[in-house]
């Protein structure tokens, strides 16, 4: 028989029952932290079917910060401005044109804008696949962080992680990805045809992971390529003569109203970079073709082409600073390679091949960061900003803005050089006249970097005693430092010991600055010199003097 509990017992057990409903939170929230527990004790939760863990709330993005946002909104603004000026201006300037111009002007906007619009699904971007693959790493820096509250840094489960997150970067790093202007990630616009360049200027801007100040690029096309090899505008057959005017008049309107002439594509790779959570684009090439048959008019290799950078938000740091340094420098050499290219098409006849990203022009936001939070003790405080560019640019390649530091020191060109240089001795420094100039030697001296900063070398010496006097020939060894500077100048310290057939042995120290363009190199220099008698029967005198002189050689 059960027994029904009464009034007064059923008031006990909800007084009861509210009482612990009260306390329990309060009991949970003061209970002691436990401690550290050893890794025996914790199994890693079951990855899921492409090994990653899913922590709601924790979903990684791109860091796109109030001044990003404003450059985006306003080169949006920019470019709707021109394309309304410039379409009232066109609309003004057919008012005058016959009729039968008016009619091939708008036949081919007609076949443009269809065949635009006919492409669309022909040419996806991987813009979508790219953030999928960085989430991917940024949730397994996630579980790596929140793995080492319970295990130790050097675990067989830490390791694991740590495996899985370096193939995961190998998988970002190794595909090249694509953008055009389809998608709607890039943009392409023309100016008016200009006579003296016998082209049109074409700028192309992106909208890569919505960062304006990502990617851009200008350039001139030729008309020769445009027409000649893309092929005649519908309505005019003929190559010569006033044909072209009407070629010129015709895509003059189309460009002025904004139709798709062109077909911009952009092959890039993304790698890891040397901040937390950021990550460098690498533009590979870029191609423009006519839209009405895909026939290429201008080819831009990675050497005429700007780099840049952008953040994931929250910045999570995983390894040490060196490593992660180290892992990026190895990055971008498999990235960018050592090629050259060659520009091809309209482009090669107004743009410099700027190799090194000495001519590239940079504007836009300045470096990127996160808002400062941290997650799981590991997080690192932000920056403003999310995309820079820096590295190889060339002709009239446009990027985003890039910190001052890291546009001086971000690359370093190593010292290897083959240097023929000639200089002069200065004995008295107070007294020294340009009348005293007159040549001391000339070397031939090869120096070869063993790494971005270190550098050691040697070479032959001609010591020129005079007109009555036989000269020396000799040999020496140096070696010594270097930084790169601004891309194209290269500061070095270095020290060097010689002998030469004149019994003399010799040291040195001093510095120079190699300008670099390209593969040329000029050179100034100046070192202090003690050489000392090592055959004491031909009578040589130990001497200090100081040597100033300038070389032309090649670098690589």
């Amino acid at each position: 028989m059960v027994m029904k509990p009464g009034p007064s017992q059923k008031k006990a057990l909800l007084i009861l029952s509210m009482l612990l409903a009260a306390l329990l939170p309060a009991l949970a929230q003061d209970a002691p932290v436990p401690a550290r527990r050893p890794a025996g004790d914790v199994k890693p939760p079951a990855r899921s079917e492409d090994g990653v863990f899913l922590y709601p709330g924790l979903e990684s993005v791109v860091l796109v910060t109030e001044q990003d946002q404003q450059m985006l909104d306003k080169q949006r603004e920019t470019i709707a401005k021109n394309d309304k000026r410039r379409a009232k201006a066109d609309k003004a300037r057919r008012d005058g044109y016959d009729e039968w111009e008016n009619a091939v002007i708008a036949t081919n906007y007609r076949q443009f804008r269809g065949i635009a619009e006919g492409e669309k699904d022909r040419h996806a971007s991987s813009g979508t696949l790219v953030l999928e693959r960085i989430q991917k790493i940024e949730k397994m820096k996630q579980n790596i962080i929140r793995f080492e509250r319970f295990y130790d840094k050097d675990s067989e489960e830490v390791a694991s992680l740590l495996s899985s997150l370096e193939d995961y970067y190998g998988e970002l790093e190794a595909d090249t990805y694509t953008a055009n202007s389809l998608s709607g990630e890039l943009t392409v616009r023309g100016a008016d045809y200009s006579e003296a360049k016998d082209g049109w200027k074409i700028t192309v801007y992106s909208e890569l992971f919505g960062l304006a100040g990502l990617f851009s690029y200008a350039s001139t096309v030729d008309y020769k390529e445009v027409v000649k090899k893309g092929g005649a505008l519908l309505g005019n057959k003929g190559l010569g003569g006033l044909d072209k005017d009407q070629s010129v008049m015709v895509l003059d309107s189309l460009f002025a109203r904004a139709a798709p002439v062109l077909f911009a594509k952009l092959s890039y790779k993304v790698i890891r970079g040397t901040a937390s959570s950021q990550y460098r684009l690498i533009p590979v090439s870029l191609t423009l073709a006519r839209m009405d048959n895909m026939k290429e008019v201008l080819s831009v290799s990675r050497s005429g082409l700007a780099q840049g950078s952008f953040f994931m938000t929250p910045q999570l740091a995983v390894g040490s600073p060196s490593e992660t340094v180290e892992a990026a420098v190895r990055a971008q050499d498999a990235a960018t390679g050592n090629g050259s290219g060659a520009r091809k098409g309209g482009g090669s006849k107004h743009d410099g091949d700027g190799k090194g990203g000495s001519s590239g022009k940079t504007g836009g936001s300045s470096s990127a960061g996160a808002s400062g939070k941290k997650d799981g003790g590991n997080a690192q405080s932000g920056r403003s900003g999310s995309s820079s560019s820096s590295g190889s640019s060339g002709g009239n390649a446009q990027s985003g803005g890039i910190s001052f530091t890291g546009k001086m020191l971000e690359k370093q060109k190593r010292r290897r050089v083959l240097l023929l240089t000639m200089d002069t001795a200065i004995y008295d420094f107070a007294n020294y006249d340009i009348n005293d100039l007159e040549l001391n030697s000339m070397k031939l001296n090869f120096d070869f970097a063993t790494s971005d900063y270190l550098f050691f070398g040697g070479g032959l010496a001609w010591r020129y005693m005079g007109k009555n006097t036989e000269s020396y020939y000799g040999a020496f060894v140096n070696g010594g430092a270097n930084i790169t500077l601004f891309q194209n100048f290269r500061p070095y310290v270095q020290l060097e010991a010689s002998a030469n057939t004149g019994a003399e042995l010799g040291l040195a120290a001093g510095g120079g600055l190699d300008i670099t363009i390209k593969h040329l190199v000029l050179n100034a220099n100046f070192a202090f010199n003690y050489v000392f008698d090592a055959d004491l029967k031909k009578g040589n005198k130990n001497s200090t003097f100081g040597t100033a002189g300038f070389g032309i050689g090649f670098t690589w």
